[in-house]
């Protein structure tokens, strides 16, 4: 008995969980017993014939309505009529709409014509125009001063490497 006991107590957590499982399906077949009792307004099985009867379905969709939605029997459903409004305002501001969308689509259109003649896309950009240094026109003089201008403005002689003239003996 004591070992029994000890064991029970050693393991309390599968017990419980043992002791939980047995409560919840006691628990469920007492209520599935008791809402047999209450509900005996079932809907009738139909036979399953493999074939369905569509108007047997709207017939049921036509019984079921939504509350204060039930017209009287004795009054007619009412027609349906359409109403057609003349009011100038109206007309006034559908014509700015009309102005503002025809404004807007030779926006559009002039925008897409720039863009076709875009000078990216003629390659206009990376053209270099032709260097004209009017060389057929320089005088001896200006040669001279060019000469001058270039040592002067150029890479130091320092830099640039040259030839030593060693001495023979």
């Amino acid at each position: 008995m004591e070992g029994i006991l000890d064991l029970i107590l050693g393991n309390l957590v599968p017990v419980i969980i043992v002791i939980g499982g047995l409560f919840s399906f006691f628990g469920r077949m007492s209520k599935g017993e008791q809402s047999d009792e209450n509900s005996p307004s079932k809907k009738p099985a139909r036979p399953n014939t493999g074939k369905v009867d569509w108007r047997e379905i709207f017939k049921q969709e036509e019984t079921t309505s939504w509350p204060g939605s039930e017209q009287p029997k004795d009054q007619p459903p009412a027609e349906k009529t359409e109403v057609y409004f003349d009011i100038p305002e109206i007309k006034d501001e559908q014509e700015d709409r009309q102005e503002k969308m025809a404004q807007k689509y030779r926006e559009t259109k002039q925008y897409i014509e720039d863009r076709q003649r875009s000078p990216i896309l003629d390659n206009e950009i990376g053209r270099k125009a032709p260097l004209d240094l009017q060389l057929n026109r320089l005088s001896n003089q200006e040669a001279m001063k060019a000469v001058v201008w270039s040592e002067v403005l150029g890479r130091p002689r320092g830099k640039q490497p040259h030839q030593t003239f060693v001495r023979k003996s």
